[in-house]
Parts: structure tokens; C-alpha cells; sequence
């Protein structure tokens, strides 16, 4: 059985920009699981993450629908 955890907004941006959280986020070891407020939150900051990636926000919604979360 894989360690549950629960994961806020930061991550989840972090990992749709690019940072080390998208690794840690697909290795596969976990089970993470977040709240409709949290991917609400992330959701808001789709045009910041982005201008930071440097893609289009149709692309960010993309990668949020790829994030192996429940």
C-alpha cells in the first residue's frame, strides 16, 4: 500500500511550471490526494503558471488533467 498525501496548491504549481515537485509527483511511490478548494486555487493561477512556463494556458489545463492526484 503507498503512503497517502494530501497536497496544497504550491506543489501542484510548482509541478505545472516545471520545478522538482513534478518529479516527486510521478515517481509513483505515493498516493496523493487534494481538495476542490486546492485545484480551485491552482485553476486561478493557470495564466501566472503560464507566463511562467512560457506555454499557453490551454497547455497548463492540459498538465493539470496529467497531475496523478484524487
Amino acid at each position: 500500500m503507498k503512503p497517502i498525501i494530501a497536497v496544497d496548491a504550491n506543489p501542484f504549481v510548482s509541478a505545472l511550471i516545471g520545478g522538482f515537485s513534478r518529479e516527486i509527483l510521478f515517481a509513483h511511490h505515493f498516493e496523493f490526494i487534494t481538495t476542490e478548494f486546492t485545484l480551485a486555487e491552482v485553476i486561478r493561477y493557470i495564466p501566472y503558471i503560464a507566463e511562467k512556463a512560457g506555454v499557453s494556458e490551454e497547455f497548463v489545463k492540459s498538465l493539470l488533467r496529467f497531475l496523478p492526484l484524487k
